[in-house]
């Protein structure tokens, strides 16, 4: 590991942030319905479920606004 990333890695702030986003992104995946695959990789995932997904994924970066369309459709 590089010496900048030991560094960043012992920040107390670091840890508590990425606890947070874990937690967000744990709640993210059961209000889609996709809790119990989270140790699945992204490929083993059906058409809907990746769809499922990226709509996490989008949501996770707190978006002030959001056009369902645009996922349904692709």
């Amino acid at each position: 590991m590089k010496t900048f990333w030991r560094v960043w890695f012992q920040s107390q702030q670091v840890r508590v942030e990425e606890k947070e986003l874990r937690q967000q992104a744990l709640a993210l995946l059961e209000s889609v319905g996709l809790a119990h695959m989270t140790n699945e990789y992204a490929g083993s995932l059906s058409g809907g479920q990746r769809k499922l997904l990226e709509m996490a994924r989008a949501l996770m970066t707190q978006p002030k606004q959001f056009c369902w369309m645009s996922l349904l459709l692709a």
